[in-house]
């Protein structure tokens, strides 16, 4: 019987950014297109997931003013975002299926529900930057476990931009809105720092004891490979606090990464020499190398 290796691929996302303790809050709508039925001619224009859709043809008001905590304000902006998206891409309509905020720490990323909870399409969004005026997101959209668009796009405090992708049958097209509520803010004191290259003074944790982990059975079972996408806490002792997944896997394998990671030890985060704690985002890539595997 052959040996399986598992292949672990472990990274810090090194992107072109500062750690930082500024925020953004920022609204998002998930919303749905459909094809219309008129004849052969006339369908839909295709969407190559991650392009961001221009709107010109939106009320400025509208991409401007609304007030998206007000639920009116908010419906009628996204009817008529819904409408401009129709028109330009010749849709038979548009339906708006999720809405939310989130407060968005520079060098976070956040994870946002798909169209339905069995869609194969999944997304991940990164504020990479922020002024007084304007914010900077990366786009991460995936089918299953395939990244299939990275994008990066820098919107106007109070104004929106749209990101398209193609789901399945249920939602043939997908368009995510995002909408910086206008102007960094300074996130709690006390909030950990979190790590990216381009810091100078911020010194990145560093691994000293490491456990490996393992195939599930159930994920042996059904081939099961991909990456698991963590958010950790690693305090100003190297100890794992608090773990987050934000992309993972199933028969069991994110519970095995969780469990692995929480036995790591680290070398602690440091500011100006001072050990302090971050939030520090891992990947673990399960890789199977063989079709059959030994008992762990």
């Amino acid at each position: 019987m052959k040996q399986a290796l598992i292949a672990l691929l472990l990274l810090a996302f090194t992107l072109p950014i500062s750690a930082s303790n500024e925020v953004v809050i920022t609204d998002f709508a998930l919303l749905a297109g459909f094809p219309t039925s008129e004849p052969e001619g006339t369908e839909g224009v295709l969407v190559v997931p991650g392009t961001v859709i221009p709107l010109d043809s939106l009320d400025s008001a509208l991409r401007s003013e609304a007030n998206w905590q007000d639920e009116n304000e908010r419906s009628v902006a996204l009817l008529a975002t819904g409408e401009s998206l129709a028109k330009t891409l010749r849709l038979q309509r548009v339906e708006t299926l999720v809405t939310l905020s989130r407060t968005l720490q520079v060098g976070q990323t956040e994870l946002l529900p798909g169209a339905t909870a069995t869609a194969s399409i999944s997304t991940t969004v990164t504020l990479m930057g922020a002024d007084p005026s304007t914010s900077a997101y990366r786009v991460q959209i995936f089918d299953g476990n395939a990244n299939i668009a990275d994008t990066h796009v820098t919107v106007p405090g109070g104004q929106q931009a749209v990101v398209g992708a193609i789901d399945g049958p249920e939602a043939p097209y997908l368009f995510l809105v995002l909408r910086p509520q206008g102007g960094k803010q300074s996130a709690p004191e006390n909030e950990p720092a979190r790590v990216w290259q381009g810091d100078p003074d911020l010194l990145p944790p560093r691994i000293v004891e490491r456990v490996p982990p393992r195939y599930t059975a159930d994920a042996r079972k059904h081939r099961i490979t991909g990456i698991v996408l963590l958010r950790a806490l690693i305090d100003d002792e190297g100890l794992v606090e608090e773990l987050e997944v934000l992309k993972g896997l199933p028969h069991g394998l994110d519970e095995a990464a969780k469990t692995a990671i929480r036995q790591w030890r680290f070398s602690p985060a440091t500011r100006h020499g001072e050990p302090v704690a971050v939030y520090y985002n891992l990947t673990v890539n399960f890789t199977l190398k063989s079709e059959d595997s030994a008992p762990w």
